[in-house]
């Protein structure tokens, strides 16, 4: 840029538009100057060498600086006696009241910070008191302690705040609301694509604990070795924009404030070892629409997953003393050794409708086993029938359908429970919905519609 100038002369005007599910695009008035000049608009992405992997710019009315990342011919066009022009997508959009640093195709960023406008039934903020005094109307505000949690590779805090009017002395009319944000430092910095997957990471805690599919705010991110505070666009999944309610939530922050910090760190560690296991379930809960059936064998593929990794070295012991006893029967020994080599990996692998059967005899609802096999052997079989043959075997495709649906329902559900269990949610918690809560009716219902029955016990005296 030349001294005392804000852009240089090759600078040229456009429009730059960023969508709610995060797409990215601007539209230039003119073409990026370079050797084929306006006839450049014409050529497609792949034979343009010259087109810019990233745009730099500023916002007109906005007074911002952007800064785009990952960009790609969207369009364009040449014309010998007209203006040529031409779009470009990006991957990610930075943008920024002060200047970007320049070569930023090696950013790092030091913090991560998330409004949590939308969550506050979910963080019980209640801090605003309002009273009356004769003709006076008094609103009293005592701002709560921030939480903070020390954990190994960053430190990661719940801070409160006001948004209210400035201090004018008079007004017509005032309006104060609470808000708050999750605030992420980390102790090394982060590139690009860890911090946004760390974002991502927020986003499906809060899906897991709220039980709704609200999307978070665009984040905030600050630049490693500076001050320089920037706003990050992407691509995103769809989600929903209403907020959840403190009776749609299945674990509330006050509940959970103590340990939010262990929570939060074993939701990290869990999505690294778990993998599959994790994904899979949220998968379904960000916002796609899904065909039942491609529901209900991710969920099924999820959970195998998840067995897999919980319990590596466990087999059908029944069927391998079968299997060594039929090899011994073989009296040729390169015929034994063959078939051994054959089936021995395999044979002994535990059925599917073992594995769902171990997992959900691990939550804290006690199922009669008649019911619980049942299901599972139901489950499984589906799983095989959409597998192998690409729907459920049946003589009715719209009743099919419909109790696959309902058998989703359940799996959700459950699958749900499992994961706040390895997460270090307390298991008083995790159940209070299911025996008492606002959402008690509905998940008990969801049960009993694929024929699971349970042990009554007696639900949590105290609310936490």
């Amino acid at each position: 840029m030349a001294p005392g100038h804000l852009a240089p002369d090759s600078a040229i005007g456009g429009l730059l538009t960023i969508d709610n599910g995060g797409k990215v695009k601007v539209a230039l008035d003119s073409v990026f100057p370079r050797k084929a000049g306006g006839f450049a608009a014409a050529l497609p992405f792949e034979h343009d060498q010259a087109a810019p992997t990233y745009i730099e710019g500023l916002l007109t009315e906005q007074r911002q600086h952007v800064l785009l990342l990952g960009t790609h011919k969207a369009g364009g066009q040449f014309n010998s006696s007209w203006i040529s022009f031409e779009s470009y997508l990006a991957a990610h959009a930075l943008l920024s009241r002060d200047p970007i640093p320049r070569g930023l195709e090696e950013v790092k960023f030091s913090e991560l910070n998330v409004n949590l406008r939308g969550f506050e039934e979910w963080l019980g903020l209640s801090s605003i008191a309002f009273s009356e005094d004769g003709d006076r109307r008094i609103a009293t505000y005592v701002r709560p302690e921030n939480f903070s949690y020390e954990i190994d590779e960053m430190t990661v805090s719940i801070e409160f705040d006001l948004l209210s009017p400035y201090a004018w002395p008079n007004l017509k009319e005032i309006s104060m609301s609470e808000q708050a944000s999750i605030r992420v430092k980390f102790k090394h910095s982060m590139n690009l694509e860890d911090i946004l997957k760390e974002h991502l990471g927020i986003q499906d805690l809060l899906i897991l604990l709220t039980d709704a599919e609200r999307r978070l705010e665009w984040p905030e991110l600050t630049i490693a070795g500076t001050k320089t505070k920037c706003t990050a666009y992407f691509g995103r999944h769809p989600g929903s924009d209403k907020a959840p309610e403190q009776s749609d939530c299945l674990v509330l922050f006050p509940w959970i404030s103590d340990v939010f910090g262990k929570v939060y760190q074993l939701w990290r560690n869990k999505r690294k070892v778990l993998g599959p296991g994790l994904y899979l379930y949220m998968g379904t809960r960000r916002g796609f629409p899904m065909y039942v059936e491609h529901r209900f064998v991710n969920l099924i593929w999820g959970l195998e997953s998840l067995h897999r990794q919980k319990f590596p070295g466990r087999y059908s012991t029944s069927t391998r003393s079968r299997v060594d006893a039929i090899l011994e029967s073989i009296s040729r020994l390169p015929d034994r050794k063959w078939l051994r080599s054959k089936l021995i990996k395999h044979a002994s692998e535990l059925s599917l409708d073992q594995r769902l059967f171990d997992l959900i005899s691990e939550i804290p609802i006690k199922f009669g086993e008649k019911s619980l096999r049942t299901f599972v052997e139901k489950c499984a079989k589906s799983r095989n029938e959409i597998s192998h043959f690409g729907n459920v075997v049946t003589d009715s495709y719209k009743d099919a359908l419909r109790v696959l649906d309902s058998t989703s329902d359940a799996i959700s559900c459950l699958y749900q429970i499992m994961i706040m269990q390895e997460i270090g949610i307390e298991e008083r918690f995790v159940m209070l919905q299911f025996w008492q809560g606002f959402r008690s009716f509905g998940l008990q219902r969801a049960l009993r519609d694929v024929g699971l029955a349970w042990e009554e016990r007696k639900p949590p005296t105290a609310t936490p």
